[in-house]
């Protein structure tokens, strides 16, 4: 198999799995991912922010979750 394909496939697992993680970061923006992985690394939350916008829905949908 692929790299590519395996990391999809690892990706649609993980992103099943949304809730049991601390941070979830959406890469569809470069400039505002970063601002949020340096808020999560400088120690601020950012998390309750994304799972209110509904961030993770849109996720879990394009894995057809």
């Amino acid at each position: 198999m692929r790299p590519f394909k395996r990391r999809l496939e690892r990706a649609g697992q993980e992103i099943q799995r949304y809730a049991e993680y601390d941070f979830l970061v959406v890469n569809d923006d470069v400039e505002r991912a970063g601002r949020e992985i340096q808020a999560i690394t400088g120690g601020r939350s950012v998390s309750s922010q994304l799972f209110e916008r509904g961030a993770h829905a849109k996720i879990l949908e394009s894995f057809g979750g």
